[in-house]
């Protein structure tokens, strides 16, 4: 039996095979848009500007309060590294409360 090395950890995103289809969701703060523009827009025009990926689909749902709204995004990846890239991208909008 082989020991794992300690510099190699595994994730969830470990078991992905590339290329793939995957989900990414983000919520939204909607006061912090520009005035007229939606999340959903605000979501495509961050994954296209940035080439990160193909994007397949985006949906969304505004909160019941309507402060915030959840975007899903499905893009087609060919490898780990836009995955990463996508959620760096997504932390770093100041917009984005929350990833899953």
């Amino acid at each position: 039996m082989t020991k794992p090395d300690d510099n190699d950890h595994k994730d969830g995103f470990d078991l992905l095979e590339y290329p793939c289809e995957f989900q990414f969701k983000a919520m939204v703060k909607v006061a912090g848009l520009e005035e007229g523009q939606s999340a959903v827009s605000a979501m495509e025009i961050l994954i296209k500007s940035q080439n990160l990926g193909e994007l397949l689909s985006i949906t969304s749902a505004v909160s019941r309060t309507g402060r915030y709204e959840s975007v899903s995004l499905t893009l087609y990846l060919e490898a780990r590294d836009q995955l990463e890239a996508i959620y760096a991208a997504l932390a770093n909008d100041p917009n984005v409360v929350m990833t899953l």
